[in-house]
This record gives structure tokens, sequence and C-alpha cells, in this order.
């Protein structure tokens, strides 16, 4: 098996063996409507991202939509229309080890994912059915049973966040669904609002929030470029900010046990610095940044040249305005901490759990 499948194949508690199924298909249906638009494509494209990197688990991925312009980022380029674009994406991932189609499907698929309500006769899956759905700051995945009364659900916004996390959400049922659960549940009519930070069953009952794009982010260190970090610059770079400046830090590279969870790495980026990956995809999209792949004591005493000079200024004076720490290690959190910075934010994950404070 590939290293790419090291992590997500470990025994672990909750689930069965994880050799008890072989890879399997999961076939991707996209709402004429939701293919057309941003918040259906960032979904598309970054549930792709994340079910390339489930080697061992996935071993392809179609996706049935109608060609349509790419409206989005992403941080395998510009190369085709979507959905021809997701082959470019996957190459990109993982190289060969996951393949995308966007035609000439023949077989059963083990999976099944509905983006939008369905809208035609679909094949039988090994597994029950999902349908998506994200717009703005709501994300809501379930069964097609339950998703009948939302079924005029309007992707109007291109605000990521919510797309983002209903694609989280989806691979992380295929996931749970290729494991088996010996505990917990399946999502089958769970709707969530990351602007108000509510849960509910009905899409219309969650808030939407503000959109993103031509909104200014205040400078600010992001310390810890892994699955946090680079979760973090992928939004930032498909968001259309107006503007936005971001020094990141850490001294690890790739390799290929942790790339599957590094949304912003392609197989050509093992070995090479985390921050590096990051700089690139912010830089694609005119955001200013600053690369150290360094430790952050390091980075304190060492001559900062190319830092934005008003973030030079508090540095040397060791004032720290804006933290985000998405280290995963105690003694680095303690460090970051001892800088005492005016706003401190965290973003951790630990099994299936995400937590930011």
């Amino acid at each position: 098996r590939s290293s790419l499948a090291h992590r997500h194949l470990l025994k672990g508690e909750g689930h069965q063996s994880p050799f008890e199924y072989q890879a399997g298909c999961v076939r991707v249906i996209v709402a004429k409507e939701w293919g057309a638009s941003a918040a259906g494509q960032h979904l598309v494209s970054c549930l792709v991202n994340l079910l390339c990197r489930q080697v061992g688990i996935v071993e392809r991925v179609e996706i049935d939509s109608e060609i349509a312009a790419l409206r989005v980022w992403m941080p395998a380029g510009r190369q085709s229309d979507f959905p021809a674009c997701m082959t470019w994406l996957a190459a990109w991932a993982v190289g060969e080890q996951v393949s995308v189609l966007t035609k000439g499907f023949v077989t059963q698929p083990d999976f099944l994912v509905h983006v939008g309500p369905p809208t035609h006769d679909v094949p039988k899956s090994r597994f029950p059915p999902l349908v998506v759905m994200a717009s703005g700051w709501r994300a809501w995945v379930g069964s097609e049973a339950n998703m009948q009364r939302d079924r005029d659900a309007v992707p109007a916004s291109s605000n990521p966040i919510g797309p983002f996390f209903a694609a989280s959400l989806v691979a992380g049922e295929i996931f749970k669904r290729h494991r088996g659960l010996r505990r917990g549940l399946y999502l089958t009519d769970n709707g969530y609002s990351l602007w108000s930070g509510e849960a509910d069953s009905d899409w219309n009952r969650l808030q939407e929030g503000p959109p993103l794009n031509g909104a200014t982010v205040p400078p600010f260190h992001l310390i810890g470029a892994g699955a946090v970090g680079n979760a973090v610059a992928y939004v930032l770079a498909a968001a259309e900010l107006r503007s936005a400046y971001i020094a990141t830090i850490d001294d690890d590279r790739y390799d290929d046990t942790n790339l599957n969870r590094c949304l912003l790495a392609g197989i050509k980026d093992v070995e090479d610095f985390k921050v590096y990956s990051l700089e690139r995809a912010l830089r694609d999209v005119n955001i200013d940044c600053f690369a150290s792949p360094r430790t952050l004591s390091e980075y304190l005493g060492s001559d900062r040249t190319g830092l934005r000079e008003d973030l030079a200024r508090q540095v040397d004076e060791l004032v720290f305005q804006h933290v985000l720490s998405c280290d995963d290690k105690g003694v680095s959190r303690q460090h970051v901490q001892g800088l005492w910075p005016e706003t401190l934010m965290g973003g951790s994950t630990l099994d299936l759990i995400a937590r930011t404070n």
C-alpha cells in the first residue's frame, strides 16, 4: 500500500478493520445550477481534493456534471473548464494513485454523492446515497428523503467556508462508511451555520452570514503550516479578499505520510518546506505573505528579510497583535502563548474532531 494511506488506515477505536473492503468508487452527481455556481464548484473541488487523498479507501472519483466555466480558484491551477479541471486537481495532489473521470462511467459506484437535489434517475450504490448542499456559511448533509423540503436551496454565495465544510463532512462520511462504525452515527439530516455556530436540520433556518469577497484581513502571524494551516490558507486563497497579509512560520517539511490532509500540497511538494506551498497559493491570488521555514525561536532571532515593515518592527519589539496558532506540539504552543499576543486564536484536530478557540 502507498504510504499516503498510512495515517488514515491505521487501526483505531470506533471503526472496523481498514482491510475489510477494497478501495471503492465515489460518483458525484452535480445538479446543473450547482455545477455552474461558485458554491457548487467550491464544494466539488474541495471534495475531490479530500477524496483523492484517501488512498486505499477511494480508488476512483467520477464527476457527473454538465460543462461550465470554472468560477473558483483551485490549488492545482486553472487548467480547463468544470468538471474537467478535477482530473488535473487529482493528478496534482496524488499523481496516478487515484483517478478522476468526468465521462465513460461503466461500473456501479460504491458511494454516491448528490451535490444539490437529485434531478434524474441514478444508479444504485453499495452504500446509501448522500445529498450535500452548501452556500455562504451554511452546510447540509443527509439522505435524499430528508432533503426534499429543501429542494429549492439556491447556491448564491461565492464564500468558500460553507462549501469547504460540507466537503469535509462528506469526505468524513465516505471514510466512516468504508471503515465501518462500531460506535457513533452516520449523518442523515445535519445542517450547520458556521456563522451562528448553530446546528439545524432545516436549511432555511441556518444563518447564511455575510459575504467574504472584498473583505480586508488585518496582518497576522500563522504559526504552523500543517493540516490546519493549509486549511486556513486554502480558505483565504479562495475567498476573493480585497487585501490580507500573512507571515507563516514552520520548519517542518512534507512527507508522503502527511500529504493526505494538507490540501495546498501536491505530490511534487514532498520533501519541501510546508510554508512554501502556502506562500505559492496565497501569491497566486495576490495575497501578500512572508514564508519562514524556521522554528518560532529561529524566526525571532533571524533578520527576517522581506517581512513587511510594520510586522518586522513589531517582531523587533516582541509585540504581536494577531496570531493564529496551528501547531500540534505542546511545547510550540507554549512558545506561542509566551509571546502574549493581543489576539491569539488556535485551531486543532483529533480524529474526526475539529476545534477552534
